[in-house]
């Protein structure tokens, strides 16, 4: 069910056809009837319950809760120059030698 819910095609469905359900109720005021405008607004009343459901986990679910000593997907930093070869970082650059026509680059 949260796999419906939290798809971010249910989500777009649901922002869109909460700002089209606003526009009608607002532009439309006086030419719909009551039991439209009835069903107009238990339906934004369903929809944002939804979105406010989709913000609350945001809040209280967005941060990484993973527990200690466990890596995300991504490799981690390497902070000290000590665990590379000397000249890892600082190794100048390759000057070119040999037959090349004189270009003024180096």
């Amino acid at each position: 069910m949260l796999d419906f819910l939290l798809n971010y095609v249910t989500l777009a469905i649901a922002i869109i056809a909460f700002a089209a359900g606003i526009l009608i109720l607002i532009l439309g005021r006086r030419k719909l009837s009551r039991p439209v405008k009835l069903l107009l607004i238990i339906l934004l009343v369903v929809l944002a319950l939804y979105l406010a459901f989709i913000l609350w986990l945001v809040i209280g679910m967005g941060s990484n809760h993973a527990p200690p000593g466990v890596s995300g997907p991504y490799m981690p930093v390497q902070t000290s120059a000590r665990r590379f070869p000397a000249g890892f970082f600082y190794a100048p650059a390759p000057v070119p030698t040999g037959n090349l026509p004189r270009t003024g680059l180096y």
